[in-house]
């Protein structure tokens, strides 16, 4: 084709980005709600063949969650009085480097130790201890990048329980549940944004939503819960939270422009919070947690109730009404993720359990004991079909479930011309494929999604005039 004396040259590509496996990189996996974004299936096992385990690792007491990614996994635990970090091959359980540092183990109540997983950001990871000790490490090295300690220079004073917030980062900034309302910041160097010390803080991690165009956080203090804005930590709301012996332990969750809380033994409330006052849009006493928050799918929570020390519940409940749908007794509460279109549950004593997200009843398709007896509070974490497990002593599993990726339908990208303008077009059963262009006079823009105002974009059909000397197109699937 000619424009302008000029001959545009076209050519075409596929390209293909998360299709098969994702990392669990953080508290409550990628995406920060429990879910996996994995595209396949897990299939119910048979009794006499459970989950092959691919190998087991120490990594000393704690509860401490398990961050996967770029082929490591990381996680801490407690061994005579010292904190240690560990980063282990996510293949076979082997040990690639460790980082130790003098901390108390304290057993209180419970057998001790770390309680907060860590957060891997591209190559650095963080870490978090429950006395206020935070590292920044290169992930592949072990290497100190820098560190300090809270309640040395930031003014925190420790709850009973100490620090249990698995560290949030946004952008270049890095968000703590740590104080009164909070605690931001940067993550390339550890250097204070801003603080909100005045009290004490909760166990959760700090939950990002977005307040009305605002970026904000929801962060359960010592006994309150609140909203503060992710620049500067100014309060857009708050409300008094108060659960037995001071237990903020359950996240927030925000849903449906509201935030849901539920607590230790007290009565779960879905807040409106887009003015300065909570109001309550419904409450439900069936929704007490102790320890996990569960997960929503579908409009509906799935989650362990009930005393986290004593026989509870796994509930499914409606997030229109609060109400409970269904509610499977005589459970030791635990933690629950999804992956592969089920519910995967580990109970408290270790046991694991798979579940369909079905709100018309509990069906438990398989479970195994993969884990040796031992409190189990950890939320599983979830990667390339492999689940990872560990319990209080600091005894970790990495077992394969029985999964199925989904096949990428890649779609055939075709090129028509009609008189000035050159259409490109793509098959209707593409799913989310996305057309990108690159354009060599324009290099600096890389690969970029073709302007609005360029021509028609609609799903499967982009048609254009073009205006450059040469251009590639290819196919992206977000």
């Amino acid at each position: 084709m000619k424009r302008g004396g000029m001959r545009l040259v076209l050519a075409i590509g596929l390209f293909l980005q998360n299709a098969i496996g994702a990392d669990w990189p953080k508290w409550r996996g990628p995406n920060g709600d429990g879910i996996s974004p994995e595209r396949g299936t897990v299939s119910p096992w048979p009794a006499n063949e459970p989950p092959r385990v691919l190998w087991r690792a120490e990594v000393h007491t704690g509860f401490s969650g398990l961050a996967v990614g770029g082929g490591r996994l990381f996680t801490l635990g407690n061994s005579n009085e010292w904190d240690v970090v560990t980063a282990l091959d996510a293949a076979n359980g082997r040990v690639l480097w460790r980082h130790r540092y003098a901390a108390r183990l304290d057993p209180n109540l419970y057998e001790g130790g770390p309680g907060a997983m860590p957060t891997l950001d591209g190559d650095r990871v963080y870490t978090l201890s429950k006395w206020g000790d935070l590292f920044c490490f290169e992930a592949g090295s072990g290497r100190v990048v820098w560190s300090r300690h809270l309640t040395n220079d930031a003014g925190i004073t420790l709850p009973f329980w100490g620090l249990a917030s698995a560290p949030l980062i946004l952008g270049d900034r890095l968000f703590l549940n740590a104080g009164g309302r909070g605690l931001a910041l940067d993550k390339r160097d550890g250097r204070t944004l801003w603080a909100n010390t005045d009290g004490r803080n909760g166990y959760t991690a700090c939950i990002p939503y977005d307040h009305q165009g605002t970026p904000a956080l929801a962060v359960l203090a010592h006994r309150e819960a609140v909203g503060v804005a992710q620049s500067d930590g100014r309060l857009l709301w708050s409300k008094r939270w108060a659960t037995q012996y001071d237990m903020n332990c359950s996240d927030p969750l925000p849903v449906a422009g509201g935030i849901l809380l539920t607590g230790y033994k007290r009565t779960a409330e879905l807040l409106d919070v887009a003015g300065g006052t909570p109001t309550v849009r419904w409450q439900s006493p069936g929704l007490s947690t102790h320890l996990s928050p569960g997960v929503i799918l579908d409009g509906h929570l799935y989650s362990y109730v009930g005393d986290a020390e004593q026989a509870g519940a796994f509930v499914c409940a409606s997030l229109a009404t609060g109400a409970i749908r269904w509610r499977r007794d005589n459970l030791p509460p635990g933690s629950v993720i999804a992956a592969g279109g089920h519910l995967v549950l580990l109970d408290g004593d270790g046991l694991l359990r798979l579940v369909p997200a079905d709100p018309g009843g509990f069906r438990e398709l398989a479970q195994a004991r993969l884990l040796p007896e031992g409190r189990a509070w950890t939320p599983p974490s979830f990667s390339n079909g492999v689940v990872y497990l560990r319990n209080a002593r600091g005894q970790v599993v990495a077992a394969a479930l029985p999964w199925q990726p989904d096949q990428a339908v890649r779609p055939r990208l075709e090129i028509q011309r009609a008189e000035d303008e050159v259409e490109l077009t793509w098959s209707p059963e593409s799913g989310a494929w996305e057309i990108e262009q690159y354009l060599p006079e324009r290099a600096a823009q890389g690969w970029h999604s073709p302007e609005p105002q360029a021509g028609e974009l609609v799903p499967g059909r982009y048609r254009a005039l073009p205006t450059e000397r040469v251009a590639w197109f290819r196919l992206r699937q977000p």
